[in-house]
């Protein structure tokens, strides 16, 4: 047994005891048996009079994981109880923690983890999740100048060819044509990087990092001067091939805000149920007369 010893505070880690453990054992071995606890709970680490326990660990195994894998987790996991048993021995010793003041606020604590955890569970068994098209799409329209843009964005395709390469020409014919089929084609077989998602909008500030053009300080007039846009690098050419693009502070499409919009109406029903829990509680327990209030 490898034994770690502090000068401020005795603790022991039994690291060797928890590998050799893990490995050579199935994990019938980490069942505590009612009838002989003494004898199969063993002790893991122990700082001042705080012992991890075997069982205490119980959470941590999995059947889906190798005895490698259980091993290093449970080491981990005991260096990290260690660490906290250290913090939790000096702060006790630096600070009076047995007041009134402090006892508060560990029962308002609890209380108040108690009832977060009785409304997630409420929630989750009320909550709707889907959230239709059309409630979406009112949303979007009444709410349109809450999402103004904050950079640009833009919809269309990106291509990173060498410069040498002799597709090139075959490149730009499939951009100016809107060959998007052979477009594809094209690049899955000779571009170094690509990106076709014509479909979607994206920032583009992300389509042309890496690109001459990150550093490029009138974007505007540049998405102005027309859709096709090309470039050179030292090595490579690049290709924009702007579709559709939405200037900073305007309005986005109701594409890019989606997701948005869906969290934010999802949220709005979430803070909803919570409300009518709290108002049904407190409504059946008034006409039950379950408490009472004294002047």
């Amino acid at each position: 047994m490898k034994k770690i010893r502090s000068t401020k505070k005795s603790f022991i880690i039994n690291s060797s005891f928890i590998l050799s453990l893990l490995l050579i054992s199935s994990c019938d071995f980490f069942k505590v048996k009612s009838t002989q606890n003494e004898e199969e709970d063993r002790i893991l680490a122990t700082v001042a009079n705080n012992n991890l326990l075997l069982s205490d660990i119980q959470f941590l195994l999995n059947a889906q994981l190798s005895d490698e894998d259980s091993a290093a987790t449970v080491s981990r996991f005991v260096q990290s109880w260690v660490r906290q048993q250290l913090m939790i021995a000096e702060a006790s010793k630096a600070i009076n923690f047995n007041t009134p003041e402090f006892n508060q606020r560990i029962k308002e604590y609890r209380e108040s983890l108690m009832i977060h955890e009785f409304e997630k569970n409420y929630i989750n068994s009320q909550i709707d999740e889907a959230i239709k098209d059309q409630e979406i799409l009112e949303y979007y329209k009444s709410h349109k100048e809450n999402f103004t843009l904050k950079e640009t964005i833009v919809r269309g395709n990106f291509i990173k060819l060498e410069k040498s390469s002799p597709q090139k020409n075959a490149f730009e014919r499939a951009i100016r044509q809107k060959e998007q089929e052979r477009l594809a084609e094209l690049s899955l077989k000779f571009a170094s990087n690509y990106y076709l998602e014509a479909d979607n909008w994206i920032r583009l500030s992300e389509l042309t990092a890496n690109t001459p053009l990150r550093n490029e300080a009138n974007t505007t007039q540049l998405l102005r001067s027309g859709a096709f846009i090309k470039v050179d690098g030292e090595n490579y050419s690049y290709y924009f091939d702007i579709l559709e693009y939405k200037l900073q502070n305007q309005v986005p499409p109701l594409e890019f805000v989606r997701e948005e919009i869906t969290k934010i109406l999802l949220n709005k029903r979430v803070n909803m149920l919570r409300e009518q829990l709290h108002k049904d509680i407190f409504t059946r327990a008034l006409e039950n007369k379950e408490f009472s209030i004294y002047e």
